[in-house]
């Protein structure tokens, strides 16, 4: 391994390491509640070494909320040749799946709370996260609406936001509020949801 093999895996270790911590202090103590120094220190790092890595703590905050969704896009790149069924129906899972994560709950705890006060932190959220997942969904959408699986005349982005909303009362909501699992596994979630969703939406006789 050269030296530069080795450097480049070390510093990719270390901005692991520092995303791990981040995420956890997010998720328990809010944006605001946790500080730059006991992230670093969880990690393992000095304080100069997380601020080579992220220029302030909101910069950190950005990356670890567009790194909660990396199981949601991995799912989006291996559903994208499914037939439009079953790739909205995989997309609702995911999605089920991240609502029920106490860590993403949590970290989206931490968005409600600052974003009165920061409207940089509601435009991270909202134009990134939430637009990706909803991108996704809506899309899947659309393309079950071209195979009539949506009835004529239905519009294929509020049903797409509905599905969104059946799930996000199911997992987000609960957890917000008790902060404990429902008895229904997020799979559960989402093919109730999904079962809901065409019933609302029929389209064409199969």
């Amino acid at each position: 391994m050269s030296r530069k093999e080795f450097l480049d895996r070390r510093t990719a270790a270390k901005r692991t390491a520092v995303m791990d911590a981040a995420r956890r202090r997010f998720a328990a103590e809010g944006l605001d509640g946790a500080s730059v120094e006991r992230i670093a220190h969880d990690a393992q790092v000095s304080t100069a070494t997380l601020y080579r890595q992220f220029s302030s703590k909101l910069a950190l905050f950005e990356a670890v909320l567009r790194d909660g969704l990396t199981a949601f896009d991995e799912t989006l790149s291996a559903s994208a040749t499914l037939p439009a069924r079953e790739r909205l129906a995989r997309l609702a899972e995911a999605y089920a799946a991240m609502l029920d994560d106490p860590l993403s709950v949590g970290i989206i705890r931490a968005v409600f709370t600052a974003a009165p006060a920061s409207p940089k932190v509601a435009q991270i959220f909202y134009g990134g996260v939430k637009l990706s997942v909803f991108g996704a969904i809506d899309s899947a959408a659309a393309a079950v609406a071209a195979d009539n699986d949506i009835g004529a005349g239905m519009d294929h982005t509020k049903a797409g936001r509905h599905l969104m909303g059946m799930i996000e009362h199911s997992t987000l909501w609960r957890r917000l509020i008790s902060n404990e699992p429902g008895e229904e596994t997020p799979e559960a979630i989402a093919q109730e949801a999904l079962r809901v969703f065409w019933a609302a939406y029929p389209g064409k006789e199969k």
